[in-house]
């Protein structure tokens, strides 16, 4: 009888997602251009050849290697001698991540590999159907609107070159089409698949592509990682204070228990003589070294993905400090500089030749946090970890506490004359690579396309448009919008466009129809044993 219920059950879970997303799909033309999701880094495990997760590492590990932190950090705030942490303390963290070192060509040495997604996304709903935000939520989001046949999965090893990683994505490319019948495919690139992006159209040109969202990419890098591969470490308590006060602005007992934290930092620094700042130096100059020779050496520094999340012009620093830390071959660093100089340094001329083929290119980033306090990008506004300035294709960005009145940039707009400056004053876009098709969302995490928010309307309006769409073509979806996160909706932050309150940015009832059934029948199914249907 258990049987029987749980067969009837699957087929009814099967039977409500093939229709429902075959009816919103066909809806329009009958064909829909497959969309794949290009995804950020680390959004799923890296695997030993058992199939088994080394990144990210087990609770076990983490557990038992962060018990090995505690004895020489609690000598060290007995003897404020941070050398005793540094000779003992960042071995094992270094041993985290021993699993996924590569060598000084940047090859894994263990044979790590990226559990990867090669057919369309209704073969994994365990991983996509209930998938609520960033990468499976917009994989979900996109599918109920034009069928899980007709939406893939792009994920690989986030280590290697982007430009290597482009000729995977040009295998599921030509997959999709083959499978669909279709010409075309429209890419949504997601943080570091925004460089593999820019590098697969490098390669392999545009004439398969109807359209391509880059939602918060890395496409221009990170400031934050081009400072720290280059030794330039700056931790200040202010930085730090400012960056957790946006995450919990509307939680006081949070806010004040970080207030007690902080003075209780400065007391302790006090006792030793120094301020904050002058003490946190102190132990940034002592521990950096062990900290890059013992966690980056064999790691973070190997890692071809990582060099390539670097802005280009830190390039020749980064190599001078790493010479000093590891060793690297000429191959490796040859390789990381095509990608930097051959790509990244060319993003907006190969966007605008896409865009002169025929090809509907569109930039969503995000703004609303300070930039992580390890180095003095950390006033830069971010969406929690990309300046949003790189992320919006050089859009004039204000850093935080201040207005673009503040700064200094070429304010030429060549852009029919729209005003293109967010109302508070954050961001102009007109000086930005493509300023009519490029939207800016303050408050949204970095890859925070919940499903139930009108950021995941916007990103999947824009990726499955068959006609070309801009700032101007929805009121709805204005270039400038607050996220309110408690209901999901925008709010205008572009001058002289409101959002319709009839429509006030409310998920469709098709969407919140679909994923309430999901739920309820996914409950159903785990709770009498047999999880999702495989």
């Amino acid at each position: 009888m258990k049987k029987s219920i749980k067969k009837a059950l699957s087929l009814l879970l099967v039977f409500v997602l093939i229709v429902l997303s075959a009816s919103s799909a066909f809806a329009a033309n009958g064909k829909p251009t497959p969309v794949i999701v290009v995804s950020g880094m680390s959004a799923y495990p890296l695997l030993n050849d058992n199939d088994e997760s080394v990144y990210p590492m087990s609770d076990e590990k983490i557990i038992n290697d962060v018990f090995k932190m505690i004895t020489p950090l609690a000598a060290s705030l007995a003897k404020n001698d941070w050398s005793i942490f540094g000779k003992y303390g960042t071995k094992p963290i270094h041993d985290l991540f021993e699993d996924v070192k590569c060598d000084e060509n940047g090859d894994s040495v263990y044979g790590v590999h990226a559990k990867t997604f090669p057919e369309n996304s209704g073969n994994y709903p365990d991983t996509f159907a209930d998938g609520a935000t960033n990468e499976a939520g917009v994989v979900h989001a996109i599918a109920n609107k034009i069928g899980f046949e007709n939406t893939y999965f792009f994920y690989y090893d986030f280590r290697m070159n982007p430009l290597d990683l482009a000729d995977e994505l040009d295998v599921m490319v030509q997959k999709a089409m083959a499978e669909t019948g279709s010409d075309k495919v429209s890419l949504f690139a997601m943080s570091f698949g925004g460089m593999i992006t820019t590098s697969y159209m490098h390669k392999y040109g545009t004439q398969h592509l109807k359209n391509v969202v880059f939602g918060s990419t890395a496409f221009n890098g990170v400031e934050m990682v081009g400072r720290l591969l280059s030794g330039d470490i700056n931790i200040k308590l202010a930085d730090a204070l400012t960056y957790l006060e946006t995450f919990i602005r509307n939680y006081g007992f949070v806010s004040n228990f970080i207030g007690i934290s902080a003075a209780a930092l400065e007391k302790y620094a006090g006792k030793v003589g120094k301020s904050v700042d002058d003490y946190l130096a102190s132990i940034i100059e002592v521990l950096k070294y062990p900290a890059f020779s013992e966690v980056f050496m064999d790691t973070f520094a190997h890692f071809q993905g990582m060099w390539c999340l670097m802005p280009a012009e830190y390039f020749e620093d980064a190599k001078a400090f790493m010479k000093t830390t590891t060793e690297l071959s000429d191959a490796f660093l040859e390789n990381v500089e095509a990608y930097l100089y051959s790509v990244q340094a060319k993003n907006e001329e190969i966007i605008k030749a896409a865009q002169a083929d025929g090809v509907n290119v569109s930039i969503i980033g995000a703004y609303g946090y300070a930039g992580i306090p390890l180095t003095d990008s950390s006033q830069n506004r971010t969406d929690t970890l990309i300046d949003t300035y790189l992320m919006t294709g050089n859009c004039a960005v204000a850093p935080m506490g201040k207005t673009v009145s503040d700064i200094d940039y070429s304010k030429e707009n060549a852009c029919k004359e729209h005003n293109h400056i967010s109302t508070d004053g954050a961001i102009d876009a007109s000086v930005g690579f493509i300023p009519e098709t490029t939207w800016v969302i303050k408050y949204m995490g970095h890859v925070e396309y919940d499903i139930t928010t009108q950021a995941s309307a916007l990103a999947v309006w824009v990726v499955t448009s068959e006609d070309a769409v801009d700032v101007h073509s929805d009121s709805r979806f204005p270039q400038f919008v607050e996220l309110d996160r408690r209901s999901g909706a925008f709010i205008s932050l572009t001058d002289g466009v409101d959002i319709p309150e009839s429509e006030e940015n409310q998920v469709s009832k098709l969407t919140l129809f679909v994923n309430f059934i999901e739920k309820i029948l996914s409950f159903i199914l785990k709770f009498i044993g047999i999880g999702m249907v495989k």
